[in-house]
């Protein structure tokens, strides 16, 4: 759940010039992938992992620098408050 949650605050970031990334990930082409990968500075696979592409088991552990601009890239200080926040939320949810 953690994961789908980081999805979702992935997908909210205004991202003007790439509102093509905002369609059903139903949709996506491998562009989706690649544009995304380049917005965040990670690889395309580990984009792939972590939204689930076909084909690409999801992520069990990133390594703290993926983690760390993740964060970044989600105007997080840390992958530590980052990840607490994720699971404030994830916890809200099942609570509810």
């Amino acid at each position: 759940m953690i994961y789908q949650r980081l999805q979702k605050y992935i997908r909210e970031k205004q991202l003007s010039s790439y509102d093509f990334l905002l369609q059903p990930l139903d949709g996506w082409a491998n562009k989706h992938f690649v544009a995304l990968a380049s917005i965040l500075l990670v690889s395309e696979s580990t984009v792939k992992r972590l939204f689930k592409y076909p084909g690409h088991t999801p992520p069990n552990h990133m390594n703290q620098t993926t983690r760390e601009k993740l964060a970044s890239f989600l105007e997080y200080a840390d992958w530590m408050s980052l990840e607490n926040e994720l699971i404030r939320q994830v916890s809200k949810e099942i609570d509810e």
